[in-house]
C-alpha cells in the first residue's frame, strides 16, 4: 500500500511538473528565431533541403506549415545547420505553386 502512495505520489508531481513547464513556443535567454519560406512548383520533387542563414549551436525546434496549397509536410531530417521536408499529396494551382513556411529557434553556433 505504502508503494501504491508513493507512485501515486511522483505521478501527480510529475504531472504537475510539465503542467507549469514552459511551452515550447516559447525563447529561452539567448534564443533566436529565424524565419523562411519556399515555394514549391514541381511536384515530383518530394523531398526539399532547407539550410538556415545561420547555424544553429543544435538541432533546434522546427515548425512547418503550407502557407498556399494543401497537402502533407513531413520533417524527415534536422540539423543543426538545416533540415529536410518531404511533402505529399501536394494540391495546389501550376500557375501559383504551393508554398511552405518554417520557424526554427535555438541557440547559434558561435563562431
Amino acid at each position: 500500500m505504502k508503494k501504491r502512495l508513493i507512485i501515486a505520489g511522483v505521478v501527480v508531481l510529475a504531472i504537475i511538473t510539465i503542467m507549469f513547464l514552459p511551452e515550447s513556443n516559447e525563447l529561452q535567454d539567448g534564443e533566436i528565431t529565424q524565419t523562411g519560406s519556399i515555394d514549391i512548383s514541381d511536384s515530383s520533387s518530394y523531398t526539399h533541403d532547407v539550410l538556415y542563414p545561420k547555424k544553429f549551436s543544435a538541432t533546434p525546434r522546427v515548425k512547418i506549415k503550407l502557407t498556399k496549397g494543401s497537402g502533407y509536410l513531413e520533417i524527415i531530417e534536422q540539423r543543426a545547420d538545416g533540415f529536410i521536408f518531404k511533402s505529399s499529396n501536394l494540391g495546389y494551382s501550376v500557375a501559383e505553386g504551393a508554398q511552405v513556411e518554417w520557424t526554427a529557434s535555438g541557440f547559434i553556433a558561435n563562431k
